[in-house]
């Protein structure tokens, strides 16, 4: 599973074509994220972070994640290759982008 997610990601940063307009850089390379996805995925970042602390913690992230469908398994190497390699218990708004490219993608 957790090679599936590292091909999904490797995949993702040659994925998009347009011009970006956030770019985030993991050891595994940059991942670019158009207008539209920077617009979503921050509404969401904005809806959850619901102590206002530039964060989205396990509790609340799990809980919106999991309306993907992925497995618990999945979702724990979602938020492990979000967050950098190893798991935080909390996302910055840079790895919750991440996150939901993941899922997304």
């Amino acid at each position: 599973m957790a090679t599936y997610l590292r091909r999904k990601l490797a995949g993702l940063m040659k994925k998009d074509e347009t011009p970006p307009s956030l770019t985030v850089t993991r050891a595994e390379g940059a991942i670019s994220f158009s207008k539209k996805e920077l617009q979503r995925y921050t509404l969401l970042f904005t809806m959850l972070d619901h102590d206002s602390d530039d964060a989205v913690g396990g509790a609340e992230g799990a809980f919106f994640l999991r309306r993907s469908g992925l497995t618990n398994e999945q979702l724990r190497e979602v938020w492990r290759l979000a967050s950098g390699g190893s798991s935080k218990p909390k996302l910055a708004k840079d790895d919750w982008l991440v996150a939901c490219k993941l899922v997304a993608g």
